[in-house]
């Protein structure tokens, strides 16, 4: 069994409430059948979905395991000195990564072939060793994404006023210089 985080249950259990916009009907009978499943009232589910309480390490591993059942995201697991450090499980956070990893590839392949056209020894050893983004800095993104999500526009203005600005707008510009 793995020891499952809060932010990576309710990340889950969102995914199997909310996953292509139920409407509130089916919305309910989602958290009616996760409370039968688990044994519990669908007040409890909805207090899981916001994080006012959490269930056990069972019952998170197991909406975990039915969540990546039903087509969520696996969680992005970042590496710190060699071990494994925070993980993102956010859905739009795990997408935006992704992308941003395929981009940084397909960019870095394609200055690949460039250079072997070119017939250039040095050209084509400096596109193999060119890296337009590490992995820390696609990682930085996504937990910069997880935060934004999490945070309402009333913590922003406070970790402004703190002077750690970060925005939607200054996020997007980090993508696209990324992404492409």
């Amino acid at each position: 069994m793995t020891n499952v985080s809060r932010d990576t249950f309710q990340n889950r259990l969102r995914f199997l409430l909310e996953n292509g916009n139920p409407n509130r009907t089916e919305r309910a009978e989602r958290v009616q059948r996760i409370a039968n499943q688990r044994g519990v009232t669908p007040a409890t589910v909805n207090a899981w979905a916001r994080g006012d309480r959490a269930p056990s390490n069972n019952t998170r591993d197991r909406i975990r395991r039915q969540a990546l059942r039903q087509g969520a995201s696996r969680a992005v697991q970042t590496r710190t000195n060699g071990r494994f450090g925070r993980s993102i499980s956010n859905e739009r956070a795990v997408r935006a990564v992704r992308a941003m990893e395929t981009a940084v590839t397909r960019t870095r392949e394609a200055n690949i072939r460039a250079a072997r056209l070119t017939g250039s020894q040095a050209r084509l050893e400096a596109a193999m060793m060119e890296t337009l983004a590490t992995p820390e800095e696609i990682s930085s993104l996504g937990f910069r994404h997880e935060r934004l999500s999490r945070a309402s526009e009333e913590e922003l203005r406070d970790l402004e006023d703190r002077g750690f600005f970060d925005s939607w707008e200054a996020w997007r510009s980090d993508y696209e210089r990324i992404a492409g």
